[in-house]
């Protein structure tokens, strides 16, 4: 009997790798360049930093971001594998879909965001165009699923799509970048004060945010660090992904936070106040066509940072995990209606709450999965896999040999997750009732680590017979812990505030002691670069 498959998981053919640098530097300038970003700044700012520490904190993490991406990135250009084929090699064939479950679940709140956005530039230029819109019942409703429903169906197409947007789009999105900056100078006849304006904190406070802010910018980026392979997968060459993302997105993420700070400085001098808010910004503008023109542009734009950095992956995962059940459309459409579920507009209440609870936690989380993988493909396998076994749930990525350590390994989660547990029940009312960085009080989120490691340890003794690399799930809980640490000890709080960075760093050399230290021999496995197409039914 052929296993079933659909195509999506196949790995790509010769004829399918096209993007070349400019489609990498295209992909990111169009990711960037998106009313979201444009919030970073302040978001930033409103933690006390100046805007040039603000550029700085940006640069520098989408620099930093380059080295896991291309990594990562490798197997994709080498192996033409997604993703969630690749997390096979370290995850196990079973437990790649625990990845992909994670990875989707964060995605599908960004995906949320980005969409409500995206509605919000619709609504405001259909109000400009028919005054009376706004009297009409539920008028931003219409709009938003109307808004989802183009995004679901830009999606659906796949790829190749994407490819053609992001190359159209990104030349007229620098454009606009420096339209908008060009018009806030010519209209305030300066860049303002804000521009200048110093930190308003300072010593190790300001050190302290610094590097809350470079988590945050490389935690924005989390989830494309993890899933790289389904775009690099199409490269002409390692080179092409590499250059592309180290220039496109520096620039593209840095430069439109930097308008951002520039032109909102410029609209103090114009309006009396400061608008971050491009939206609110444009809606002030005495001319209606430009006003149309602009915000029908920035929901566009919306489209192909929504659909290339928070979608296609996560709706190929679901694909993958449904075990050929589902197409990739199919999944486009469970994953959109998924992100109608996350009311978006709640995460936005707060700049501050969404940089410590949202981009930094979910860093600390994607993290160790990103590290796991890179652990294994850079440091234990050499970037040598053997591409058929990637696709057998009996063979060496099963990790058969490693089932004997399911039990002590679950025996360690519980603890932990008891010991949590008891710590959210005997600590001090004022202790449990202040808020954590992570958005909750101290005693909820210590209940939800908890239910983090008592779902991990399930996970370990459900797939106890294989296909599942105790392995890695246990150096990702364990890196999970080490972040978290911060929040609930205020003299580690660096370790959550730089989360992406301990986490990554405790997974790749935790991953990579014990599995020398238990399966030696996991090393030593052949390397194939064909695939066995006869035993495929694709679906």
């Amino acid at each position: 009997m052929k296993q079933k498959i659909t195509k999506e998981l196949l790995p790509s053919k010769l004829g399918e790798k096209t993007w070349t640098t400019w489609n990498y530097f295209a992909l990111w300038i169009g990711m960037n360049v998106a009313v979201a970003t444009y919030y970073v700044c302040e978001s930033y700012m409103q933690l006390g930093l100046s805007v040039w520490q603000v550029v700085f904190c940006i640069a520098f993490g989408c620099l930093v971001l380059v080295f896991p991406m291309a990594a990562n990135g490798h197997a994709g250009t080498k192996y033409g594998v997604p993703s969630p084929v690749y997390w096979r090699s370290a995850c196990g064939y079973l437990g790649s879909s625990a990845t992909a479950i994670i990875r989707a679940a964060v995605a599908v709140f960004y995906f949320g965001i980005h969409l409500y956005i995206g509605a919000q530039c619709v609504d405001v230029a259909i109000r400009v165009i028919f005054p009376g819109w706004s009297d009409i019942p539920y008028a931003f409703a219409i709009s938003f699923v109307a808004y989802w429903l183009l995004t679901v169906l830009v999606l659906t197409r796949g790829a190749g799509m994407l490819k053609k947007l992001e190359s159209f789009t990104a030349p007229f999105l620098i454009i606009w970048m420096v339209v908008l900056l060009v018009w806030g100078r010519v209209n305030a006849g300066s860049w303002g004060t804000l521009i200048s304006e110093p930190a308003t904190i300072s010593g190790g406070e300001l050190r302290n945010q610094m590097l809350v802010c470079i988590t945050a910018t490389i935690g924005w980026w989390a989830t494309l660090v993890l899933n790289i392979t389904d775009f690099t997968r199409y490269s002409k060459s390692q080179k092409a992904h590499i250059i592309g993302t180290a220039v496109g997105n520096p620039i593209g993420f840095s430069g439109l936070a930097l308008v951002g700070a520039l032109v909102t400085s410029c609209s103090v001098v114009i309006f009396g106040e400061a608008i971050w808010d491009p939206i609110v910004l444009t809606s002030k503008i005495n001319n209606p066509l430009f006003v149309v023109g602009t915000l029908l542009f920035l929901g566009a734009a919306e489209i192909t940072t929504n659909t290339a950095a928070n979608a296609f992956a996560p709706c190929m995962d679901i694909s993958t995990v449904s075990g050929g059940r589902l197409s990739f459309k199919q999944a486009v459409w469970i994953f959109g209606v998924a992100a109608l579920l996350t009311q978006p507009w709640k995460l936005m209440t707060s700049p501050a709450l969404y940089v410590n609870a949202f981009l930094v936690c979910s860093g600390g989380f994607l993290a160790p999965l990103a590290g796991v993988n890179i652990s294994n493909y850079i440091f234990i396998r050499k970037t040598k896999l053997d591409l058929n076994a990637l696709y057998d749930p009996n063979g060496e990525f099963a990790f058969k040999r490693l089932s004997k350590y399911n039990k002590p390994f679950t025996m360690i989660l519980y603890v932990i997750a008891a010991v949590l547990v008891v710590l959210g029940l005997v600590c001090n009312k004022e202790y449990l009732g202040m808020t954590s960085a992570m958005g909750l009080s101290m005693r909820l989120s210590y209940f939800a680590l908890a239910i983090f490691f008592i779902v991990f340890a399930t996970l370990l003794m459900k797939w106890k017979d294989g296909g599942f690399n105790p392995v890695a799930f246990f150096t990702i809980a364990i890196s999970v812990l080490c972040t978290f640490i911060g929040v609930y000890v205020p003299a580690l709080s660096v370790l959550y505030n730089g989360a992406w960075f301990v986490a990554t760093a405790v997974s790749i050399l935790l991953y990579y002691f014990l599995m020398k230290k238990l399966d030696p021999d996991f090393a030593k496995a052949k390397e194939s670069l064909e695939i066995d197409m006869d035993r495929f039914e694709i679906v």
